[in-house]
C-alpha cells in the first residue's frame, strides 16, 4: 500500500513513490515506455515527474495525455536553464528575467495541459548571489499565482555542502534533494527544511545504481560501497533494500523519485518497500550513519 503525504504546507497530498522517467527510454520504445507508466498507475504510483531535457521531450505529450484517462495522477516537471549553471556564472546566465514564464508556456503546451501539480527550477548554484535569487523565486512564485502550477520548488545538484544551501521557505513548497546512504549532506538539509515545512522530494536512493548488486559505473567508488556494507553488517546483495527504506523512512521526504524501467522493476521495488525494516534497524543503520 503507497501512503500519501502533504507536500510542505501547500496542501497537496503526494503518494510517498514518484516514478522518475528520466532512464525510462533507455532500453525501450515509446510505446513501451508509455505501457511501464500505466502499469505503475494501476500499481497506484500516481506522481509522475518528467522534464522537458529528457528524452528530448518526446515523451512528454504522451504524459499529459494521462491526464485525460487518470484524472488521479500527479505530474511533476522541470524549468531547465538556458545553460547550466557553472563555477561563478551568474544567474541571468540560466534564468534571465523574461525566460520563465515563457518557457513554463512552452512546456504546458508539450504536455497540452494549461497547470501541472508541481514545477521546480531544474538547475541551481549556491554562488548566485542573493538579491538576483531573491527575484528569480519571486518570479517562480508568480507562475503559482497565474495558475501555471499548485507547487512549486527547486531541484538541488547532486554534491553540495549543506552550509550553502540556502532555502527561501515563503518563496518555495518544495526541494528535491539526492538523498540516500551516501548523502549526509542532503539529509541534513531534508532536516532543515522540515523546521521550516517546505516538502522533500528525495531522488537517486540508489545513487544511479551504485548502490545496487550490479554497481554502476564511474558512479561510486567500489571500496566505498564495500564499507558500507560492513558498517551495516549486511550482504551486498540485501544492500537496495536497505537503502530503499532508509530514504523512505526519513520523515521529512514526502516522496521519493524512482526511475523504474519496467515492470519487474517497479514489482521488486515495491515488494522490498512492502516488507519494510524494523524499527530497531532503522535505528542501528542511523547510529552507523551519523556516528
Amino acid at each position: 500500500m503507497i501512503e500519501t503525504k502533504v507536500l510542505g504546507s501547500s496542501g497537496l497530498r503526494v503518494p510517498s513513490i514518484t516514478l522518475g522517467t528520466w532512464k525510462i527510454r533507455d532500453s525501450n520504445t515509446l510505446e513501451e515506455s508509455m505501457g511501464i507508466i500505466e502499469y505503475a498507475i494501476s500499481q497506484n504510483i500516481t506522481a509522475i515527474d518528467t522534464s522537458p531535457v529528457y528524452c528530448e521531450g518526446r515523451l512528454d505529450a504522451l504524459i499529459g495525455s494521462l491526464k485525460g484517462r487518470h484524472p488521479e495522477i500527479l505530474i511533476s516537471t522541470k524549468i531547465p536553464g538556458i545553460k547550466k549553471p557553472e563555477n561563478q556564472s551568474p544567474l541571468n546566465e540560466s534564468y534571465p528575467r523574461e525566460y520563465l514564464e515563457r518557457k513554463t508556456e512552452e512546456i504546458l503546451k508539450s504536455l497540452n495541459l494549461d497547470s501541472v501539480d508541481m514545477l521546480q527550477l531544474h538547475n541551481w548554484s549556491t554562488s548566485w548571489d542573493d538579491h538576483h535569487v531573491f527575484e528569480l523565486l519571486d518570479n517562480l512564485r508568480m507562475l503559482k499565482d497565474k495558475g501555471y502550477s499548485k507547487t512549486v520548488g527547486i531541484s538541488l545538484p547532486n554534491w553540495m555542502n549543506s552550509d550553502d544551501v540556502r532555502i527561501r521557505a515563503p518563496y518555495v513548497d518544495f526541494v528535491q534533494l539526492p538523498i540516500s546512504l551516501l548523502q549526509q549532506w542532503a539529509i541534513d538539509v531534508a532536516q532543515r527544511l522540515n523546521t521550516q515545512n517546505v516538502g522533500v522530494l528525495a531522488r537517486a536512493p540508489l545513487e544511479h545504481g551504485a548502490l545496487t548488486q550490479y554497481g554502476a559505473k564511474n558512479q561510486t567508488e567500489p571500496a566505498q560501497i564495500e564499507d558500507l556494507c560492513k558498517q551495516l553488517g549486511i550482504q551486498r546483495v540485501d544492500l537496495p533494500f536497505y537503502a530503499l527504506n532508509f530514504v523512505t523512512g526519513i520523515k521529512p521526504v514526502t516522496s521519493v523519485i524512482l526511475g523504474m524501467n519496467s515492470r519487474r522493476t517497479i514489482d521488486s521495488t515495491l515488494a522490498a518497500l512492502e516488507k519494510k525494516i524494523s524499527f530497531e534497524t532503522y535505528t542501528r543503520i542511523r547510529q552507523v550513519y551519523y556516528q
